[in-house]
């Protein structure tokens, strides 16, 4: 059985017809420009919000790192001197010093946690709203007949699958609420 099949973008005015290589026998999809130019714009707004809202990430990761840090050593300095510190008297400095540094340390991981969310909502508020966002732009023709319903859901399909290639960024970044990288990610 022969496989043919091609992609169609429709823009006002000029159409491209791209042959799909793994279509199904005979097959013909047609994407409305409108859509493609729509995915690009979307994937460009919700990446470069991950880029804004993401650029403090590696700073206050660090930042919470040397806090654990300084933490630990403070710790460990206060149980190698313990006896030192009890026959000086210093304990009540020593425990100013362990709370300020346990202080900071919450403060890190409170920042940290907020960059995450902050980066969470973007990539999961951007995969929940763009399978609305094609059939929001399609309702106006198929409320007046000129796309099926079945129409409406291709190129609802088609919006996403354009806009997973666009959106490699904001890909990238939903490894985080797993700690794993994308798979993208971990070949760069």
């Amino acid at each position: 059985m022969p496989f043919g099949g091609q992609i169609e973008f429709n823009f006002p005015g000029a159409s491209a017809r791209i042959p799909a290589c793994n279509a199904r026998p005979l097959t013909e999809v047609a994407i409305p420009g409108f859509l493609v130019i729509t995915a690009v714009l979307y994937a460009a707004i919700t990446s470069s919000s991950i880029v804004f809202i993401g650029r403090n990430f590696v700073q206050v990761s660090e930042a919470k790192n040397q806090m654990e840090a300084e933490f630990r050593y403070t710790l460990t300095r206060i149980r190698e001197n313990g006896e030192s510190i009890a026959l000086l008297g210093g304990e009540e400095e020593e425990r100013n010093d362990l709370d300020r540094r346990f202080g900071n340390v919450r403060k890190q991981w409170r920042l940290l946690a907020w960059q995450y969310m902050r980066t969470i909502l973007v990539s999961q508020g951007s995969l929940l709203i763009a399978p609305v966002v094609p059939v929001l732009l399609c309702t106006p023709k198929f409320l007046d007949d000129s796309m099926t319903l079945g129409q409406v859901m291709q190129a609802a399909s088609a919006f996403t699958i354009v806009l997973s290639a666009f959106g490699w960024l904001v890909e990238t970044t939903r490894g985080l609420r797993t700690g794993t990288p994308a798979p993208v990610a971990l070949r760069l």
